[in-house]
């Protein structure tokens, strides 16, 4: 294959930037994204004129690169198709289907080009992303360094045997390691740490004696310190396992090799297609989601403390450093998966040399927030992964914990914030369950397996007062494993009913509703149980659940209060469940209603006359 007339003519080093806003696709079902603001002086570089014309230049010119595009092209083309009839019946001409004008963008995440097309409606310029072209080269000259500090390694442990350290081979492990006997994964980690000139290798498994619990408490608390001074660590992103290795084949992809020249620069380049939907949300380059290692829980924080990282995908290798986010293959993004290590930048009010009090203490309000929502982020993505033992679910994130402790110069309760403790409570279960071995407090998001999300608008008013906490830990690390908490507060407090009758979640069909219906004083409550209905077994699971909440004393614990746009107010809180026998609550979910006569009753409340409960 060849280029044609118009791809030998393409300007690859003053092409105009790619438009920097997008909405969302009209359907799912293929990624055709629309931007809505693409200056007509700065188009890009005209392509074909026609759909007709690229698939005469791909078809029977052959040119390589017009065979890429066309592919894409195609498939956008059918969604087209698929949607025209729907779409023009409901919003008339308003949908701005594509003119298969092409022009030629530079791509914004690396080397490459985007091919844009304008749309049908005059007078509104808008564009439509309809393919996206990586370019590369071929491997060159393999990095090297010299440095006598350690690597780590991030990987998969896998369901297969193991090579680890216990009490009876810790002798054997410190006289020697046999290379051969270590999984394939191992293995290639040692033969790269040698290539590259490195004396040291962290491997948690060989490391970490497994069956001592002092040991592997002692370990897991110096988390921070082992993967913050790690000079690099080496994740096996793409194996589920430890036997697949590093450098196994990856997955396939077609490439357009063709010589190029612009300015001073010549040479030979692979043109490839890149995913349309990642080009336009980048993130999932930086976050990979389909990679097997992003499901697990302990490398959230593995990935997140390390400075520098080499990951091995099933795509690429790539790199990662606080500068940003580099692929094998050309891709390059200007951040990095999560930097903890750069502090919130301060408010400081430009032209203000010297700063008052009430400025220092603005700037420590703004950093806090960004810090917490920071932090807020880490545990939405945490929630979703995956661990071996439940009761790791605190440990596996301490490593965070203590560099946000750090930074907030809070106290670390449980999962929790001692200074943003009422907020904090208030977080929604998402595909969750609860049961099996004691993790955490029911008002901890660590109790429960699955994920959860904060729904912290600006503005929230606390209407409760937190009287005292107590944690007892299961060992020294604070920020890992307990064994109790409580949190006393003063809340208004809302005798509710759960109505069952019609509720049956192992029936979708005939019953939608996901939760059984609440009422506080004859109005319905929006509320969200910490169970999770997505699949029979989980169904008949929270069906038990709430059966045995039968002749139980259930109240709506109001916590936060937030004036909506409309001028009204809207409550938020916990259902809570009055322990047998005892004076404790337990969480058994989350809730938010708006009713005025709720409004009445809670603001007529002092919060010397509120009633004192504790949560457990």
């Amino acid at each position: 294959m060849s280029l044609c007339s118009l791809c030998k003519e393409i300007p690859w080093g003053t092409l105009p930037e790619a438009p920097r806003d997008s909405w969302w696709p009209p359907s799912g079902v293929t990624p055709i994204y629309e931007f809505s603001r693409w200056p007509s002086h700065s188009r890009g570089y005209l392509h074909h004129h026609t759909l007709q014309a690229l698939e005469h230049s791909a078809k029977d010119l052959h040119c390589g690169l017009c065979c890429l595009i066309l592919k894409q092209v195609e498939i956008c083309k059918s969604e087209v198709e698929w949607l025209r009839p729907t779409q023009e019946a409901k919003y008339s001409d308003s949908c701005y289907w594509p003119t298969w004008e092409f022009w030629v963008v530079q791509r914004p995440n690396g080397d490459g080009l985007w091919v844009m097309t304008d749309t049908e409606n005059a007078g509104v310029i808008r564009a439509r992303l309809v393919a996206a072209i990586g370019v590369c080269v071929r491997d060159g000259e393999m990095l090297r360094c010299s440095c006598g500090i350690p690597y780590c390694m991030a990987y998969c442990w896998g369901s297969g045997p193991h090579y680890t350290t216990t009490k009876a081979t810790l002798q054997d492990r410190k006289k020697q390691i046999r290379i051969a006997n270590l999984p394939a994964t191992q293995r290639d980690t040692i033969k790269l740490t040698r290539e590259l000139g490195i004396q040291y290798l962290w491997i948690d498994s060989i490391c970490i004696c497994q069956d001592d619990h002092g040991d592997w408490e002692r370990e897991s608390a110096k988390m921070t310190s082992v993967y913050d001074n790690s000079y690099l660590t080496i994740a096996a992103s793409k194996g589920s396992d430890s036997s697949g290795g590093l450098f196994d084949q990856k997955v396939p992809r077609e490439y357009f090799e063709f010589e190029c020249s612009y300015g001073d620069c010549r040479g030979s380049i692979l043109a490839f297609e890149t995913s349309l939907h990642n080009e336009v949300i980048p993130d999932n380059y930086i976050t990979l989601p389909d990679e097997p290692l992003s499901e697990r829980s302990w490398v959230l924080q593995e990935r997140v403390l390390s400075r520098r990282t080499v990951l091995y995908t099933s795509q690429q290798m790539c790199f990662e450093c606080g500068e940003g986010f580099q692929g094998e293959d050309g891709l390059l993004l200007g951040r990095e998966y999560m930097d903890i290590y750069k502090k919130p930048k301060k408010g400081t009010k430009p032209g203000i040399e010297s700063e008052t009090d009430a400025d220092r203490e603005q700037d420590t309000s703004t950093g806090h927030k960004a810090t917490l929502t920071a932090w807020r982020e880490l545990l939405y993505s945490y929630g979703q992964r995956k661990l071996t033992h439940a009761s790791d679910k605190l440990p596996a994130v301490s490593g965070l914990a203590r560099i946000y402790a750090e930074q907030l110069g809070d106290e670390y309760v449980a999962g929790l914030w001692r200074s943003h403790l009422v907020k904090g409570l208030v977080w929604d279960g998402m595909h969750c369950r609860r049961g099996g071995e004691y993790k955490a407090p029911s008002w901890s998001w660590a109790s429960i397996d699955g994920g959860f999300c904060y729904v912290n608008p600006e503005g929230d008013v606390e209407l409760a007062e937190v009287v005292d906490v107590k944690i007892t830990l299961k060992g020294a690390n604070p920020y890992g494993e307990v064994t109790d908490g409580r949190v006393q507060l003063r809340a208004p407090m809302e005798p509710i009913s759960i109505d069952t009758e019609n509720w049956d979640p192992t029936n979708f069909a005939i019953c939608p509703k996901l939760f059984p219906t609440v009422y506080v004083a004859h109005h319905e409550v929006n509320a969200r149980f910490d169970f999770d209905v997505a699949d029979e077994d989980s169904a008949q699971e929270a069906m038990k659940m709430v059966k045995s909440w039968e002749g139980a004393e259930v109240f709506l614990l109001i916590l936060l209060r937030n004036e909506t746009k409309q001028g009204g107010f809207l409550y938020r809180g916990l259902i809570v469940r009055k322990v047998e026998g005892g004076e404790e609550y337990t969480r058994l979910g989350s809730a938010f209603l708006d009713q005025e006569i709720l409004r009445q009753r809670v603001e007529e409340q002092t919060k010397d006359g509120l009633p004192l409960i504790t949560l457990i």
